[in-house]
């Protein structure tokens, strides 16, 4: 498994990622799409967005869709780019 974390910053920042969120069915098709996807979260109040995939390649692939979607949709929100944190995840917890 595999992670990605963005952490965007300023009222931008925070406008981008409620655009994104009210634009969930297309980034929902996108996302899915790509083989090796597990999860993404968003949280456009504390300014960061998580996705989960099955390797590196696959959080590579959605990451340059979503850069992609952002330039093809979001041009308009004058946001600066996120800080990026990825790496293997070591082991995950959650309710069964």
């Amino acid at each position: 498994m595999h992670a990605v974390v963005r952490l965007y910053y300023g009222t931008g920042g925070r406008d981008l990622l409620a655009f994104i969120a009210a634009n969930k069915p297309q980034i929902e098709t996108m996302m899915s799409g790509v083989s090796g996807f597990e999860s993404y979260a968003i949280s456009p109040a504390g300014g960061f967005t998580i996705t989960v995939c099955a390797d590196e390649k696959a959080s590579e692939t959605v990451t340059e869709l979503a850069r992609k979607w952002i330039a093809d949709n979001a041009r308009h929100i004058k946001a600066e780019p996120p800080k990026v944190l990825g790496g293997p995840i070591a082991w995950t917890l959650a309710r069964a």
